[in-house]
This record gives structure tokens, sequence and C-alpha cells, in this order.
């Protein structure tokens, strides 16, 4: 009954998405177990056993070639760098910079956008969509009206306040944000133009870009949302190979 009740509303419920089965995973090994024991014939045995090697097979040998890398396959900490590369290629980027000297290894970071953040090997202040916005708290002016967009505190407050919770560097996911404003929605007063204006004022420095994309591989409702925001003048790069879209960078905090 757990079980059906689980797919039921995994199916009908949710974004379908597969980490939504982890609560529903012990009942269904339990299950498979008692399976396994249902019948003491030859045939139910046999047939059992070549579907479990199949698995088996299929999940040790075979997934790799899907572009996943096991640690069982590898060095763990390297298996680690690889599947950080592919879920959070914003932070292992860090990560990897931190550990060549490039950035101080003291960093803290303000994450804005990203809430993925387990593969940080750094120290990093961040929330979910559902939350309030650190980031919006700290830069913007208490505002009444929602529907207003708000004003920006005065740069020597700001320095103050990230000074004080120890932010030494902003990393912004931008393709996060604009994913969140196409579904669950985001605070719209956190866009590329505030970051300039933080720029101007010198509260961050010039940023750097962590994560890019060709403007013409995205997808065409992505690409119409950037325009209709009116961000392809700060998002967007030209090349000789053709325009280039900013998915993340990181700004120092002056």
């Amino acid at each position: 009954v757990y079980t059906g009740w689980f797919i039921v509303t995994w199916w009908a419920l949710t974004h379908r998405i597969d980490r939504f089965w982890l609560p529903m995973l012990p009942v269904v090994a339990v299950l498979a177990g008692i399976g396994w024991t249902w019948s003491g014939r030859t045939i139910w045995t046999v047939t059992v056993g070549i579907l479990a090697t199949a698995t088996w097979v299929h999940h040790l040998a075979l997934v790799p070639h899907y572009g996943t890398q096991l640690p069982h396959l590898s060095e763990l900490s390297a298996a680690r760098r690889d599947a950080a590369r592919q879920t959070a290629s914003s932070l292992q980027f860090i990560n990897d910079r931190i550990s060549v000297g490039e950035l101080p290894a003291d960093i803290t970071v303000l994450s804005v956008g990203d809430a993925e953040v387990f593969d940080a090997q750094f120290p990093i202040r961040y929330e979910t969509v559902f939350n309030t916005s650190l980031f919006a708290t700290w830069v913007f002016e208490p505002s009444k009206d929602a529907s207003e967009s708000p004003d920006l505190k005065q740069p020597a407050e700001i320095r103050k306040i990230f000074e004080e919770e120890g932010i030494t560097h902003i990393v912004v996911d931008w393709s996060e944000i604009l994913r969140y404003r196409a579904t669950y929605g985001y605070n719209p007063a956190i866009t590329p133009t505030v970051f300039e204006a933080l720029q101007s004022a010198g509260v961050v420095g010039s940023p750097l870009v962590i994560e890019d994309a060709p403007w013409f591989q995205l997808r065409e409702a992505r690409r119409q949302q950037i325009v209709e925001l009116g961000w392809q003048q700060q998002l967007m790069i030209p090349s000789e190979q053709g325009p280039i879209m900013i998915r993340s960078q990181i700004y120092p905090v002056r």
C-alpha cells in the first residue's frame, strides 16, 4: 500500500525527479527480498538470479559509458570532483581555484541562485528558493510595496554587512535564477543591473566568468526569457563563434 501510494503521489504531485524516490527505496528493497524467496522452485530462482545479475552488470560496468563516473572505478576524490563538475560546476570551479592558490583559502562565499552546495569545500552561505534571500536582505532597503523595485542601501552599509557576515565573494548562478523565475518564482529585484550598480559603487570588484554557453545552443524559451527581461546586454558576450551567455560568475567583495 505504501509503495503504491508513493508511486501515485510521485507521478501525480511532483516533478518526477529521481531523488524523490529515496523514502521508498528501503521498503522496495525489503519487498525485493521477499520476492526473491517467494518460491523455492528452480525456474523462479534461476529467473530472479538472471535478472539480478543483469542489473548488477548494468550498474557496475555499463553506467560509466553513459557519462557517470562511479567511485569503485576510480580514486574517491577524483570521483567526487567529477560528480561536482556535473552537478555543481560553479562550486567545483572555486574548489579548484582554492587548491591552486588562485583564490584565498579563507574564502567565504555567498551563493545567489544556486542552493545545491553540497560539494563546496569552503564556508558558504545560501538559501533555497523558498527562503528569504540573504542577498536581497543585505543589499536592499526594506520596501513596504512589493510591487516596487527596492532601493539599494548605501555602499558603506552594504560593505559593513558583508564584513560582519564574513563574506569575501559572491557567486551568482544566472541559469538557476532564470530557471526559478520560470518555475517556482524568484525575487524579481535580483538582476544583473543590481550587480552592475554594486560594482560601480565599489562594493564588489570585476566578476570572473565561471561558466558560459553558446547563445544559440540555449533552448528557445530560455533565449526568449532573457530577451524579455532585458538581460542580454549584461549576460551576453560577443565572440568569433557567436554570442555567449554567462551562466555563472563570481564577484570579489571589496
